[in-house]
């Protein structure tokens, strides 16, 4: 059985993610959740995953990847649901209070429950997708080489530059890109502190990443309200600590022996 390689997983999700880039260029008018058609490149990761596992560990080890990133209810410590239901709320909170205290006209957050219901149902399933990849594939394997902070920002960077195209085909500016890409890798340096601290809870990562969009989608009025150079720096500063904080009180326990 060959070892997982996180950047073999990456080219590889490159590669898959390209056919959507080029069909958001033909139709860039296609709008989904405020976002262009390239953002479905978000089943990319599972995709990817799926295919390098089923080619060096078989079909049972693909199934068994799936049932780790849907068991929601094993998260362990059970006090972790805490943060990971609630830390990128507040984040999204405290910037639209920053916001309104600078006299921004910023809209309030005003989502009917049916509304609710269905982006809850749908960034669930785009968080599935994309941590089965994420954090069930490539995490494991750099967290043992190099811990908690090396493996966020590796893999924050390469997760941020692969959604620089939908950020260009949705008409962001080159600040907006920058900054929300900061707060890209400060989110996935979250996600691989929750990995970790939960003994390798795929759903654990699936729960905070679900909640991040959702977040956005209610606090932000699908970015009506959005200011990444508040928001995407409040969530790198926040992912920053927590990465650190974690690193080195488990280093000894997950068998990583390099890394602040």
């Amino acid at each position: 059985m060959r070892r997982r390689s996180p950047a073999t997983f990456v080219v590889l999700v490159v590669a898959l993610s390209v056919p959507f880039w080029v069909v958001g260029t033909f139709v860039p008018g296609v709008r989904l959740v405020g976002l262009p058609v390239s953002a479905l490149q978000f089943v990319a990761p599972m995709g990817a995953a799926l295919i390098l596992i089923v080619r060096d560990e078989g079909g049972a080890a693909a199934i068994a990847l799936v049932r780790r990133t849907l068991a929601f209810g094993g998260v362990r410590p059970r006090l972790l649901y805490l943060p990971l239901l609630t830390v990128l709320p507040a984040i999204y909170v405290g910037s639209w209070v920053v916001q309104r205290a600078a006299g921004r006209a910023v809209p309030a957050p005003d989502v009917a429950l049916g509304t609710l219901a269905v982006l809850v149902g749908l960034f669930v399933v785009t968080a599935v997708a994309e941590e089965a990849g994420w954090s069930g594939y490539a995490t494991a394997p750099m967290l043992e080489r190099h811990g908690i902070l090396a493996t966020g920002v590796a893999l924050g960077v390469a997760w941020a530059l692969i959604h620089v195209v939908p950020d260009i085909q949705n008409g962001h500016d080159l600040g907006w890109i920058v900054f929300h890409r900061l707060g890209s890798v400060g989110l996935r340096l979250l996600l691989v502190t929750a990995f970790a601290v939960s003994g390798g809870s795929v759903a654990a990562a699936v729960l905070m990443h679900a909640t991040d969009n959702i977040s956005w989608a209610v606090v932000t009025d699908e970015g009506a309200g959005y200011d990444p150079a508040i928001t995407g720096v409040l969530i790198a500063v926040v992912g920053l600590t927590a990465a650190l904080m974690a690193n080195r009180r488990l280093r000894a326990s997950i068998g990583v022996d390099r890394g602040p």
